[in-house]
């Protein structure tokens, strides 16, 4: 069996449609208060309410650095959808950012993923994703 540690990881920022962008996980922010984000939006709409359905049962509350793994085959380009909680809009800053990458690379990290797509493009660079994930 091949070391994951020693396979090459795609780190993408999605920069079409982060529905149908193909890979083996898709990275998006969850903010904790106000409305939810266009990207959050068209998410739960491609995955027929998921999202909603979760922050109705508060089992997604986009609570600071909270990560939720939801699998969702045949709903997303990529088979896992990972929400990073970012906690309240009105306190994001680039400290926030970084951790809140650095949290979802942590949660990522226990199973080989080689196309990791990263739904960020209005809160974290794609450069700057990539810097936070490597450390």
């Amino acid at each position: 069996m091949a070391d994951f540690l020693s396979l090459p990881v795609q780190l993408v920022p999605s920069t079409g449609s982060p529905t149908q962008a193909v890979g083996d996980a898709l990275v998006i922010p969850v903010w904790e208060s106000g409305a939810p984000s266009s990207l959050e939006t068209s998410v739960d709409a491609a995955t027929d309410g998921l999202l909603s359905k979760l922050r109705e049962s508060k089992e997604l509350t986009g609570k600071l650095y909270e990560a939720t793994t939801l699998h969702v085959p045949g709903k997303l380009g990529s088979r896992i959808l990972l929400t990073i909680g970012c906690g309240p809009r009105e306190k994001w800053d680039t400290g926030r950012a970084f951790r809140c990458a650095a949290t979802a690379a942590k949660a990522l990290a226990g199973r080989t993923r080689l196309k990791i797509n990263w739904a960020w493009g209005d809160v974290l660079s794609g450069e700057a994703v990539t810097q936070a994930v490597a450390g």
